[in-house]
């Protein structure tokens, strides 16, 4: 197994956003303020909405990860500079599944360095009027990480490449769930 978080600290990572969660425990913000400001990072109508006992959850539709999935992974990863030889693999590895689940099950099982479930990401902030902010949770498939980084002041950083990512890879649907964020 290749777990990247063996040494853990603050790194950068690339990933797809599979999951978000929201604490129904924010008092004086109603669910279309959530939404609102959800909408800022994600297109909500890619994500399943779902209410939970503690959480209001979106869930990505499994159709997005469906089309153009391993073209899209050829692409980024080959942009990002992986050999070729481990793009294969992981291409292989994912178009030997037959759902959705099985590739959660292939993410999970962090047999590969470049797809990995991360449940280890910094929560988004996102402000809200009159001073308030949320705390957006997410899970994400890793597909890139590199070197331990200063986290200070890197907020608008991570949402301009996680929109200069987006609009380089829009020609494949999961590109629009793509996120630059911090784990660890």
């Amino acid at each position: 197994m290749h777990s990247i978080f063996k040494n853990m600290g603050q790194y950068l990572a690339t990933g797809l956003t599979v999951s978000l969660f929201v604490k129904k425990d924010n008092k004086d913000v109603e669910l279309s303020q959530i939404k609102s400001a959800i909408s800022f990072l994600y297109p909500l109508e890619l994500f399943t909405e779902d209410h939970q006992e503690q959480y209001f959850c979106w869930f990505v539709n499994p159709s997005l990860l469906e089309d153009r999935f391993s073209d899209f992974i050829r692409a980024y990863l080959t942009l990002y500079g992986d050999s070729a030889e481990k793009i294969d693999e992981l291409i292989t590895a994912l178009d030997s599944c037959q759902s959705i689940d099985e590739m959660g099950t292939l993410a999970q099982n962090k047999s590969f360095y470049n797809f990995q479930w991360d449940e280890y990401g910094h929560p988004f902030y996102v402000e809200l009027p009159y001073g308030r902010r949320l705390e957006l949770l997410h899970i994400d498939i890793i597909l890139t990480m590199d070197g331990k980084i200063n986290t200070e002041g890197i907020g608008q950083f991570l949402t301009l490449t996680t929109s200069c990512l987006r609009q380089a890879f829009s020609q494949y649907p999961p590109a629009a769930v793509l996120n630059a964020y911090l784990t660890g």
